[in-house]
């Protein structure tokens, strides 16, 4: 009788076990999958997803996004305006910059390494 205790108890400490590593197995899949959708929106926008949760999450961001187009002024619009013209202003000169840098670069490495050989004259 003593070994049949022993094996019932082995067999629901097992069981146990077996029920715990499952339930841990879970809760640890839907951390990381909610953990990787949630990055995913912020690389990509809201992703639509097969699962409740992220789809009431990319509903609650759409709403919001539109809130906040309603309580846009004029004013603030055009400052948003301005300030993209002018980045965009300043991407393209610094750009022209760059370009005019490797244009020199170019040339200072010209005349120090090839216009040498193109003034001696080879004689056989």
């Amino acid at each position: 009788t003593h070994a049949a205790t022993n094996r019932a108890t082995n067999n629901a400490t097992m069981i146990f076990i077996f029920f715990a590593a499952m339930v841990s197995i879970t809760v640890i899949v839907t951390i990381l999958l909610r953990e990787f959708y949630s990055r995913r929106e912020h690389d990509v926008g809201p992703c639509c997803c097969c699962f409740p949760f992220f789809q009431r999450r990319r509903r609650r961001h759409l709403q919001g996004l539109h809130a906040s187009d309603d309580g846009e002024t004029a004013q603030v619009r055009s400052d948003r305006e301005f300030a993209q013209q002018v980045f965009r202003q300043l991407q393209t000169e610094m750009r022209e910059e760059q370009k005019i840098a490797r244009r020199q670069e170019r040339r200072a490495w010209y005349e120090l390494y090839l216009k040498p050989f193109t003034m001696v004259r080879i004689v056989q």
